[in-house]
């Protein structure tokens, strides 16, 4: 077997503030997570597809969840990311070369990256998509003072899905479980079982919805974005002076009069 996904959805979105877990929000006639679901089940090398999401999860939703192809397991998630994580860990059966971690609200994943970080986690055994941060970073304890400014030149923005070699996963996670470490993403579990994580170029189209505006970008790069978008017509009126060169739109007009 190739490659087993885990898309964890767990989380109840209290952040976005819709009402509705946003990785259940409809967008384009389909829910956050499905495009995620379509993805990984297009990719040639993922076998199979573990989906870890909230407890008591309408009967409709999870009918449309394993729905799609390479559906083997639909977990509940924990009370955290990295719990979650954990409990889709224990329903893959399989026995894979290799396991990807993807958040369910990264919903513009693409086939090839997906093939991209399969193929590098089986040579280095732990890769993961990253961006080079562009703004300038400060840090501040309180949120309101600014104590130091930090050098950006070697910072990345991680992003998922994050794959590694099967036995690298499962031994890191053994091991944050029994230190009782609360890891924000399995790179750093990775990281503190001692193995070492490379970077793959990560795509500024991956966008995790956190808020109502993420929600607005990815229906833009979709395509299905009209909410704030307007047009309208207007007119300007000047005098026209002698003596004064004419120009309209930028363009120089031959008259004897100007605005």
């Amino acid at each position: 077997m190739s490659a087993v996904a885990i898309i964890v959805g767990g989380g109840s979105g209290e952040r976005f503030g819709s009402g509705v877990p946003k990785q259940f929000f409809p967008v384009a006639g389909k829910m956050v997570i499905e495009y995620s679901l379509a993805a990984f089940a297009a990719a040639p090398s993922i076998e199979s597809i573990v989906a870890v999401v909230p407890p008591s999860l309408p009967g409709s939703v999870l009918d449309t969840i394993f729905s799609y192809r390479k559906v083997s397991a639909v977990v509940p998630g924990g009370k955290t990311r990295h719990l979650s994580v954990l409990s889709g860990l224990e329903a893959v059966k399989e026995t894979p070369a290799v396991i990807l971690v993807h958040d369910a609200v990264r919903p513009l994943i693409d086939v090839e990256t997906i093939e991209e970080l399969v193929s590098a986690a089986k040579e280095k055994g732990a890769v993961i998509p990253a961006i080079p941060v562009s703004d300038s970073l400060k840090h501040s304890a309180d949120g309101k003072k600014v104590e130091k400014t930090v050098q950006r030149n070697h910072h990345f923005r991680a992003q998922t899905p994050q794959a590694f070699r099967a036995d690298i996963l499962r031994e890191s996670a053994r091991n944050a479980k029994e230190r009782g470490l609360d890891c924000t993403d399995e790179a750093q579990m990775v990281e503190l079982a001692g193995y070492p994580v490379f970077l793959l170029r990560g795509g500024e189209k991956n966008v995790k919805i956190t808020s109502p505006h993420d929600m607005t970008v990815v229906k833009s790069l979709l395509g299905t974005y009209t909410g704030e978008f307007r047009v309208g017509l207007g007119y300007d009126a000047h005098r026209l002076v002698k003596g004064r060169e004419l120009y309209l739109g930028g363009i120089k007009i031959d008259w004897e009069s100007g605005l």
